[in-house]
């Protein structure tokens, strides 16, 4: 039996692979692939190469995005429904897919949503079914394990009867987004404990609902995640599960869950008779074998063998049955070489900082085409981002022999310089160097009124009521950036404006969805950032230059209000301004 390749739609679309050379199981074992994780530092990196083709019968990639919205507006549109169900197979034959995953989480649940988005996913699911099924393409979903989601989002019926499987995602059940400590992926409840609606925020009152209104038990796939969620405790006197803890656990250098994971969850999918277990997600596995060295993948295999017995071996690599048939490989030689290296990317993944070898900035570089898209990126507080090991590390672990590309002594420097908390408006806090926090006018007036200077270190939280964490997480990244610029020089009318002189850095942080272009403008303008406030509007002024009105309201989703005769009048009234 081969590993099955599938890619997941954000909406999600997944994809599956199986292994040419895997005995067959009887129980589905599904691994989600966040691909993402190939950009993580150190012992966290996982690329498509660190997978073991028989940890698991199923690999879904992750993933395929639509934008926050847009999957919602294609289900509901026949013609544009239609066009998307078209593109799915020569997509997945292309990349030599072996299905299509959903990840809409969730029909009639997300924002912009309407309830009759419930009957929107039964009818993608249909003509997705039926455009998949001639070639023999499998199409799954991943779904909510929630009942009160579940019951406004699925026509369970239907949807057991059009996918080939069902991915309950089971894990999340709590967080740190609420205000006590909870399980995120428990099995059972606890009645000695549970209350209110935490008596069904478990694996085995989920998928107790999905049976009980119509899913065939075969095709549920009960999801277990491969990671593990902290919290802070408010009093450390008050411990256990709904304990008072109003924020998460610090996050470390890089996502890995430790630990061993039990059988209960093996044995209850063979009892009930389901499918098999869904792991989210592989990468979060111990696939290098760091907290159990006898084995790599212990979580997935540890659950492999409860559904399925033991573990199949490794074949030696230059012996096969020649009985086995097997499946070209998926993997192909890449037919174009990556871009040529810039100021910023000198390769694909992790790259220093071009201007400051000590510097905590670092940038993913993505190949795209005959260019690179790249994705600022920022080490936490007092470490720095390693110019050899492409990863961060406190500055004392950079060795003597690249001195030359880092100054131990100034980036000690750096890790010890004062600090000020910018608290956004959803209350997340960022602890800023003075300096860098002092390029805003508006923080610096903030600063000298409470009477803070570049030397003191004490701390001052200032509230920023206008700016969300998203987007003052990316303001501190262009700071950090261009720390030592040179002031702008003042505002001079008869000085002709140019819109060509955005640096190569800036275009590239500024490849960003419309929307956060334009919270960043409002953000340089309530902040007083005159230099990202250029940039940002020089990046408008160029997306509009040459494009006729009609064009720029598409662009902008403007929706003209206008009538002809007043376009007209408006088009007389300013004849003065046209170029000639």
């Amino acid at each position: 039996m081969k590993t099955t390749l599938l890619i997941s739609l954000g909406l999600v679309f997944t994809s599956v692979i199986a292994s040419p050379i895997q005995p067959a199981a009887d129980k589905k074992l599904v691994c989600y692939y966040g691909s993402w994780a190939v950009y993580r530092p150190g012992n966290g990196k996982f690329d498509v190469e660190n997978i073991d083709p028989f940890a698991c019968t199923h690999i879904i990639y992750g993933f395929v995005g639509l934008g926050p919205t847009n999957e919602i507006l294609m289900a509901r549109d026949p013609a544009k429904r239609r066009t998307f169900v078209n593109s799915v197979v020569p997509f997945l034959q292309k990349e030599n897919f072996d299905g299509f995953d959903m990840d809409w989480e969730y029909p009639a649940n997300r924002e912009g949503a309407i309830p009759e988005d419930r009957e929107n996913f039964i009818l993608l699911l249909r003509e997705l079914r039926a455009e998949l099924q001639p070639h023999g393409y499998l199409l799954t979903a991943a779904v909510s394990a929630g009942v009160k989601t579940i019951e406004t989002a699925y026509d369970i019926p239907a949807v057991s009867e059009l996918l080939d499987f069902i991915n309950v995602m089971a894990y999340d059940f709590h967080g740190a987004w609420e205000n006590f400590t909870g399980h995120h992926s428990p099995l059972g409840g606890n009645p000695a404990i549970d209350y209110g609606d935490n008596i069904m925020l478990n694996s085995k009152y989920a998928i107790q609902y999905w049976l009980d209104n119509g899913a065939a038990p075969e095709k549920l796939i009960l999801g277990v995640g491969t990671y593990g969620r902290g919290f802070l405790l408010d009093d450390t006197a008050q411990t256990g599960l709904y304990a008072p803890a109003q924020q998460p656990l610090p996050a470390g250098p890089y996502t890995r869950q430790e630990g061993f994971w039990g059988y209960n969850e093996g044995r209850y999918i063979n009892e009930l008779g389901l499918g098999g277990g869904m792991i989210w997600s592989i990468e979060t596995d111990d696939f290098l074998g760091l907290c159990h060295s006898d084995e790599k993948f212990k979580i997935s295999k540890t659950l492999f063998r409860a559904l399925n017995g033991e573990y199949p071996p490794t074949p030696p690599p230059t012996t096969q049955d020649p009985s086995i048939s097997t499946l070209p490989t998926t993997t192909q030689t890449p037919t174009a070489s990556p871009p040529p290296p810039s100021d910023v990317c000198q390769h694909v993944g992790l790259n220093p900082d071009p201007t400051n070898s000590c510097s905590a900035v670092y940038y993913a570089c993505v190949a795209d085409g005959s260019s690179w898209t790249v994705y600022p990126g920022r080490c936490g507080a007092g470490t720095i981002f390693h110019p050899v090991n492409l990863n961060c590390d406190f500055p004392e672990n950079v060795p003597e022999r690249v001195t030359f590309l880092c100054d131990i002594r100034k980036a000690n420097d750096i890790s010890k310089m004062p600090k000020v908390i910018l608290e956004s408006s959803d209350h997340e806090n960022f602890p800023v160097d003075v300096d860098i926090a002092k390029m805003s006018t508006t923080i610096k007036t903030m600063l000298e009124d409470l009477g803070v200077n570049s030397e003191d270190g004490n701390e001052e939280k200032i509230p920023l009521p206008n700016v969300r964490g998203e987007i003052l997480k990316l303001v501190i990244q262009w700071a950090t950036q261009h720390r030592e610029d040179p002031p702008l020089p003042e505002d001079d009318d008869s000085r002709e404006k140019r819109t060509d002189d955005i640096s190569q850095w800036d275009q590239d942080f500024l490849k960003v969805e419309q929307a956060i272009l334009f919270d960043l403008i409002l953000a340089a303008n309530y902040l007083d950032i005159k230099g990202l406030l250029d940039v940002t509007c020089k990046t408008v002024a160029n997306m509009i230059k040459g494009k006729t009105p009609e064009e720029i309201r598409r662009t902008f989703n403007i929706k003209n209000d206008f009538t002809p005769a007043e376009e007209e009048q408006i088009r007389k009234e300013n004849e003065w301004c046209e170029e000639k």
